[in-house]
């Protein structure tokens, strides 16, 4: 008989809570960035209820699944609980996002358990489940930050249009989150960027590495010089 196969994760995005819940809840785009999903839409919309189905496409496997989506939403609280059940796919699919946090930061909960139809592919996945779980959850993490830095570039060049008032907060804000003002200078690409937000120590001494310096622009070379010594690390690290 087989068993449930189990998994949890927490991260931490920096975008807005409520942003993140919004890239979450928008099934229709699942298929732009999610891998292996091919196609996805939905339908039957209620009050906080939806359905959604998704196409799955691998190399060795293809198939279709519908799944209930059920909302909750909450002052910088938000939980969305997708369930499929009995369909050609799995016996049982069950996943839950947790989001919660602030307009700074978002801790993203993710639990998933699921019963394939097809022993060869529950004992297939029981393999790999971290990866496929660290791949989902990636794939989610970095559309947030590339839609919302794609936003925020935008109006940042509509703030420009409004004078010298708007440029002074938008610098208070680039400064607040220097991995940002990196991104926004193609310093670092969103790959990098990624590597480091999984690092909360290398978070801390890029923090502190722009304290040292008066000069902003000194700051930041000195750092993407840090972060590239540092993914170099990485690629020999065992």
């Amino acid at each position: 008989m087989l068993n449930l196969i189990k998994h949890q994760q927490t991260t931490f995005i920096k975008v807005p809570t409520k942003f993140m819940f919004e890239i979450v809840k928008n099934v229709d785009a699942y298929y732009q960035f999610l891998p292996g999903c091919s196609q996805s839409k939905t339908f039957n919309h209620k009050s906080n209820y939806f359905e959604g189905e998704l196409e799955v496409d691998y190399k060795l496997f293809k198939s279709s699944y519908i799944s209930k989506v059920f909302i909750q939403q909450h002052p910088q609280f938000y939980t969305i609980t997708s369930i499929s059940e009995n369909n050609a796919v799995f016996k049982m699919l069950k996943s839950i996002w947790e989001l919660k946090g602030d307009e700074k930061q978002c801790q993203a909960n993710y639990s998933i358990e699921f019963l394939f139809q097809n022993p060869l592919f529950q004992h297939a996945s029981s393999l790999f489940l971290k990866d496929i779980v660290n791949s989902t959850s990636n794939a989610f993490e970095q559309r947030a930050y590339k839609i919302f830095q794609a936003q925020q570039k935008n109006y940042s060049h509509s703030d420009n249009k409004e004078g010298n008032s708007t440029m002074v907060d938008s610098e208070k804000i680039a400064n607040q989150d220097p991995l940002n003002r990196l991104i926004s200078k193609k310093l670092i690409d969103e790959q990098q960027l990624n590597l480091v937000l999984r690092n909360q120590e290398i978070m801390n001494l890029i923090k502190q590495m722009q304290n040292l310096y008066q000069d902003q622009n000194q700051a930041d070379q000195k750092c993407v010089e840090f972060i590239k010594e540092y993914l170099l690390l990485q690629q020999f690290k065992i």
